[in-house]
């Protein structure tokens, strides 16, 4: 892992119970810290295949959060190399070089119930 400006530090929930709407949170979540993590010699599906690994589970969806944003308004699916890029970018404008990424283990539809909590 690199340490140098091209790392970041990652924090990882996964496992919660599920996200829930009222507000929109992810209940008791194991979280691991992954720091100076090197994405840039990353691509989307390897980086999707170390977050399985870090996790010892499977990724259904991925999910980041916009800095200092609630994750009604800041959550954003990681779904391909362009969501990846994405990431790459609110993860390397931060000053700590820093973001947090969540895994629903249980495939629903996050960003739809999002969408309806909006409205």
């Amino acid at each position: 892992m690199s340490t140098d400006g091209d790392s970041l530090n990652i924090d990882v929930y996964n496992k919660g119970i599920f996200f829930s709407l009222n507000p929109v949170v992810y209940f008791h979540p194991q979280k691991v810290y992954v720091t100076g993590l090197d994405l840039c010699n990353m691509n989307f599906k390897e980086f999707k295949t170390y977050l399985r690994k870090l996790i010892n589970n499977r990724c259904w969806d991925v999910y980041y959060c916009l800095r200092n944003q609630f994750l009604l308004d800041g959550l954003k699916e990681l779904r391909d190399e362009d969501d990846y890029v994405r990431l790459l970018d609110v993860g390397f404008n931060d000053d700590n070089n820093q973001i947090s990424i969540y895994i629903d283990d249980y495939h629903k539809p996050i960003l739809d119930w999002i969408e309806e909590e909006k409205s």
